[in-house]
């Protein structure tokens, strides 16, 4: 998130050669041959908060899961770093 953020404040990311990458534009306004990506992408966002709530109330011990989440997203972090 943090490297597409700095490539919408800092021009020289995003415009190379006088041509702007696809991810980089940046529209007002509804632009409807774009919103089935944006109906897919907020589905994604949203479908993950139920399934952590399952995951704590199955859990022997529902009061390590701040825990094991912190690790977690830390793990995945370091891959993506990776």
């Amino acid at each position: 998130g943090l490297v597409i953020a700095v490539g919408f404040i800092h021009p020289s990311v995003c415009d190379r050669d006088g041509t702007t990458a696809f991810f980089c534009k940046i529209h007002a306004g509804a632009r409807w041959d774009t919103f089935p990506v944006f109906v897919g992408i907020t589905v994604f966002a949203m479908e993950g908060v139920p399934t952590l709530m399952a995951i704590e109330h199955a859990m022997a011990d529902p009061a390590r899961f701040e825990v094991m989440l912190d690790r977690v997203q830390a793990l995945i972090a370091f891959v993506f770093i990776v």
